[in-house]
């Protein structure tokens, strides 16, 4: 109880971080609280789904452009294994995901050529200032 006995009264002592937490408390009692609070409990389990499946949290890579591309990867492999089971519910069998295969394969053959635009473009700009550099004279001391 909040409320001490004095020698005289008795008093109820409180301070300003009392009065914020007790209206942080009414505001979460709040259907308009409630109303936008539900959704991270869906956003709190795709995030554990994502952790859990693809190891996000323990990536091998350094740097931040490789952490982003891992990361991104991670999440469109995650998103495949989610429609294909999708696709199984829907379909109410447990066959073999031939829609997941070809989505696999689509997003594989997408990824290659992107990386492989990105690897041309990293080898061109290394191996085009070390061609220009071997070709000056060189300075005699």
């Amino acid at each position: 109880c909040p409320v001490s006995k004095g020698k005289k009264a008795c008093y109820y002592r409180y301070s300003r971080k009392d009065i914020r937490i007790a209206i942080r408390r009414r505001y979460e009692n709040s259907p308009e609280f409630r109303d936008k609070y539900r959704y991270r409990a869906g956003v709190e389990a795709t995030m554990s789904e994502f952790d859990r499946r693809t190891g996000v949290k323990h990536l091998r890579v350094r740097g931040m452009k490789a952490v982003r591309f891992a990361a991104i990867m991670k999440a469109i492999g995650l998103n495949i294994l989610r429609a294909g089971r999708r696709i199984q519910e829907n379909r109410g069998h447990h066959g073999p995901p031939c829609g997941a295969i070809w989505a696999i394969l689509f997003v594989f053959g997408y990824v290659k050529e992107q990386i492989k635009a990105v690897l041309q473009m990293i080898f061109a700009i290394t191996v085009a200032p070390l061609a220009t550099f071997e070709n000056r004279p060189r300075c005699q001391f």
